[in-house]
């Protein structure tokens, strides 16, 4: 067998890679497709399966979330094989948030590695199960490893997963740290167009969380100025749109949002989340409401991470609650009993990983049921999550004004315990507000554009 690099297929799968690293995507997933076309599988699967890799990830990068290439790669490789290993760790980051169907390729790939002795399978491997896992240890041994190798792509990967597990443990600050440190080793190895832009994502969502708003709009701005591949600068754009919200900026909402149009469900649900708070902040719940129904009947919503499927649940029971005033007639009232059973069916199908997962659950709960913000609010308090903290406790206090219970609305409990979170705004608070209906607060946040 000839080495890659001394014919045309090798060539190819040179060029494909190349184009992987420099993010021009569309021209690599060309050069993949046409080495396909020439190797033979059965004599060579390892040059398929390498091509088929390729091809897969640049595909991504265009904001697909189809795994069949890497799913054909894996059916060509033969079992216990160093590439097998490979391969099955970049199958299930395609699958992810899908943690269930994610579960066996990771552990495969870890078990391949470890046999095998091979340092760059068991770095992958190291990183998929102690990210799925909450194996910080995991994710230490794996950067020693790469460190040692000194390997670039692993130099590069291992951020991304140090920042996932950092924003699900909600340790924004730490996030930041490890996703600034990896912009920068990605400018280094001139790989700021793709890796450092994926890296930005982590960093933007964990200063926006930290109240950290000035700094994750030039995070932002700088990863968009990048030209990023689509997947990222749609994730970007999100972040933009998000923020833009939270700062009461409707118009850049909007025009964020506008730009954020995806076919994956990997990228939908952040993006539905979006669209419904929109909505609802720009006066029309009834917009927000039709979005439901494609999330809320997605297969993927009950497969993802419940700490990722939860929020779009609270973003939804907004929703139904900003649709409710006291004009509503029955009829109305009626639909958005039925959704919020729905809602509740959902949530249901979930599993509660951990004291994050129950405190959204808890906000969830209090939202549907009309009940239960007093266990809310302590479950954020305990977190020491201000910003989900003041979320719940303008929500809860909004809810006990339209209930008529002032004493409890706008009582010490109601307020954070060490003032508000950096940057947020000052019409946070509760208020009275006579002409105010019950469903005026919208998204969490008053208008203040």
């Amino acid at each position: 067998m000839k080495c890659p690099g001394t014919d045309l297929v090798g060539v190819l799968t040179d060029a494909a890679e190349a184009c992987m690293l420099s993010g021009d995507s569309a021209r690599g997933i060309e050069h993949a497709t046409a080495g396909l076309a020439t190797v033979d599988e059965r004599r060579d699967p390892e040059r398929a399966g390498l091509l088929l890799e390729h091809r897969g990830r640049l595909r991504h990068r265009l904001d697909t979330t189809d795994v069949t290439d890497w799913e054909r790669a894996v059916e060509l490789l033969p079992p216990g094989s160093s590439q097998r290993g490979r391969l099955l760790g970049v199958l299930a980051m395609g699958l992810l948030p899908e943690v269930d169907r994610a579960r066996a390729p990771f552990q495969e790939a870890l078990a391949i590695g470890r046999a095998t002795g091979d340092a760059t399978v068991t770095v992958r491997g190291l990183l998929s199960v102690g990210s799925m896992t909450g194996d910080f240890g995991m994710l230490t041994e794996a950067r020693a490893l790469a460190e040692r190798l000194d390997s670039s792509d692993l130099l590069m990967t291992v951020p991304m997963y140090e920042a996932m597990l950092h924003t699900r443990a909600r340790d924004h600050h730490r996030t930041v740290e490890v996703a600034g440190d990896g912009i920068r080793l990605a400018r280094r190895y001139g790989l700021g167009r793709s890796r450092g832009a994926e890296l930005a994502r982590y960093a933007g969502s964990g200063l926006i969380l930290a109240g950290r708003w000035d700094e994750a709009t030039a995070v932002l701005e700088e990863g968009l100025r990048a030209d990023a591949p689509p997947q990222s600068r749609r994730a970007l754009r999100t972040l933009v749109g998000q923020l833009s919200l939270l700062r009461g900026d409707l118009a850049a909402a909007a025009e964020a949002t506008a730009a954020t149009e995806s076919s994956g469900s990997g990228s939908l649900f952040p993006r539905h989340q979006l669209l419904c708070l929109l909505a609802v902040a720009q006066g029309d719940p009834e917009r927000a409401d039709l979005l439901l129904d494609r999330a809320l009947t997605d297969p993927a919503l009950t497969r993802i991470h419940s700490c990722d499927a939860r929020p779009v649940l609270v973003a939804d029971a907004l929703v139904q609650r900003s649709r409710l005033s006291a004009r509503a007639g029955r009829e109305l009232r009626e639909r958005v009993t039925a959704r919020q059973a729905q809602l509740a069916a959902v949530d249901a199908a979930l599993g509660v990983d951990g004291v994050l997962d129950r405190a959204w659950r808890t906000m969830l709960r209090a939202l549907i049921e009309d009940d239960g913000w007093d266990h809310a609010v302590d479950s954020w308090r305990r977190l020491r999550q201000p910003y989900e903290l003041a979320l719940c406790l303008f929500h809860g206090a909004h809810t006990l004004l339209a209930a008529g219970d002032w004493p409890r609305a706008t009582g010490p409990a109601r307020r954070p315990a060490s003032g508000r979170p950096p940057g947020w705004p000052k019409s946070c608070a509760p208020h009275r507000s006579p002409g105010r209906s019950r469903g005026s607060y919208g998204h969490g946040l008053p208008r203040t554009g």
